[in-house]
């Protein structure tokens, strides 16, 4: 665990009075103002950033963003490059950045020609709305200083952006502030109040309300900042720099997506937002439901008919990530993925749901945080955290996970990509958090058996049967 005691806590009044690295307006970027304990391990230093979060309606909020890094070496370049994701549910403006030299002197402004804005995630998807717009300042004169700023207005607030105090590994943090503003007249029960999450204790979260706890018209101001925040070292089997590290997570009470209006006061709630999405979108043409009882009309039990039905949706569609709009959090329809025969995550197990209930069986749309490396949810923070879909099977004295993706996985098997961690299983008429089976040391084994037959001229043959069960399948 890295010691944070130099986290510090102010009053609002700090953000109007300014900070150490301000002299009036005027910002003082020379590398020789650098502390010299923020160089020790550090490729870049975060020398001040200012982050303010507004939301103004259900789904409305305003974000603007406001930082200096000094690259102090090759290796630091990437942190001295501007990035800013965006969708269909938010645009980013008024982008400016300035690079400077060592001595804090201006070499140039960059202009709008300098902005690049290119698709996000191709590699993954055959089509997505989700854009990246970036500058690369392609500098080489270290140390070198970049100054960014820019605004995000959100149409959904699905996602409250989260505070992260460390952007990246052997980053030093010299000054940094964080502003959250809600207009929810200090009512937690307002459609504007949110819920944060500090992932540390010594996170401490000030709080101020303008206009009184009475008033119609009040507005809630959380603030936090530090400053002298040594780098962090990647370490080998270390956790992920957001579990190691400060950050707040936020979430509103109460959102609405294109249309769709959900809560996350409780995991049951965020159910009730996802069985909304995904209502009606489970009908399949009847040629392909007789088909379905065709299939399983010799199966004896429960789940031959699953397994039946898995290979049957292996040997007929594929994934394909197409993410537009509402897209990224509702599936496809299961006729429409039954006509194209492809679909992402969420269709396809939609869509293996529906066959399943062609045939009797009931089975439950389920949402996890997917990846080999990826951390576990915040369980006492209903919000959302996945990024992947999977579909729980209830059996009788079992339960059968299925990975809907994959083409050649047996039935059943989900390995280190959703394994052991928390999910969300969304049932008919409520929905609770559970943990997908761990592979443990019985089930991870790999044995061989091997037959040598020596021969009259000294050579031999060789007869060799290896055994792969658990995570070993996937060699």
């Amino acid at each position: 665990m890295i010691p944070f005691k130099k986290l510090l806590v102010t009053a609002l009044a700090f953000w109007l009075i300014g900070a150490p690295l301000h002299a009036g307006n005027k910002v003082k970027y020379a590398v020789s103002d650098i502390p010299a304990d923020l160089l020790h391990g550090a490729n870049a230093v975060l020398r001040f950033k200012k982050e303010t979060f507004e939301r103004k309606g259900e789904n409305r909020g305003v974000q603007t963003i406001h930082y200096v890094v000094t690259v102090l070496n090759k290796a630091g370049n990437k942190n001295g490059i501007f990035v800013q994701p965006y969708n269909r549910f938010s645009n980013v403006s008024q982008i400016r950045g300035t690079l400077y030299d060592k001595n804090g002197k201006k070499i140039k402004n960059f202009r709008q020609e300098d902005i690049d804005d290119v698709v996000a995630d191709l590699g993954a998807s055959l089509y997505t709305d989700t854009r990246i717009k970036y500058i690369d300042p392609r500098h080489t004169d270290y140390p070198y200083t970049v100054e960014y700023s820019c605004q995000v207005d959100y149409s959904s607030l699905l996602n409250i952006p989260a505070w992260r105090v460390y952007r990246n590994y052997q980053e030093s943090v010299q000054e940094e502030h964080f502003r959250f503003i809600t207009h929810d007249n200090n009512d937690p029960n307002s459609p504007l109040a949110i819920r944060y999450y500090p992932n540390r204790k010594d996170i401490l979260i000030k709080k101020k309300v303008e206009g009184g706890s009475d008033s119609k018209n009040s507005i809630t101001y959380y603030t936090y900042s530090v400053s002298n925040l040594k780098a962090v070292q990647p370490e080998m089997f270390s956790k992920p720099l957001s579990q190691i590290t400060p950050v707040v997570y936020f979430t509103p009470l109460k959102f609405e997506v294109a249309g769709y209006e959900g809560r996350f006061d409780t995991w049951d709630d965020f159910g009730n937002f996802i069985r909304l999405l995904n209502k009606g979108r489970d009908a399949l043409p009847e040629e392909t439901r007789i088909k379905v009882r065709q299939l399983t009309a010799s199966d004896t039990s429960v789940s031959q008919k699953v397994k039946t039905l898995y290979g049957y949706m292996q040997n007929k569609v594929h994934y394909i990530s197409i993410s537009k709009g509402i897209q990224g959090w509702q599936p496809m329809p299961a006729a429409k993925v039954d006509e194209l025969n492809y679909g992402d995550c969420k269709a396809l197990t939609n869509y293996m749901k529906s066959l399943l209930e062609a045939a009797g069986v009931k089975s439950c749309y389920t949402l996890v945080r997917a990846g080999a490396d990826a951390t576990d949810i915040l369980t006492k923070f209903p919000s959302n955290q996945f990024n992947h879909a999977i579909l729980c099977v209830p059996l009788q004295k079992d339960t059968l996970w299925l990975e809907c993706t994959s083409q050649h996985i047996p039935c059943g098997y989900t390995g280190d990509f959703t394994d052991n961690r928390h999910v969300l299983v969304i049932g008919d008429y409520n929905s609770v958090l559970t943990r997908t089976p761990r592979y443990g040391e019985k089930q991870n084994v790999k044995s061989r058996r091997t037959e040598v037959t020596l021969l009259p001229d000294g050579t031999c043959n060789m007869h060799i049967v290896t055994s792969y069960s658990g995570m070993f399948y996937d060699e």
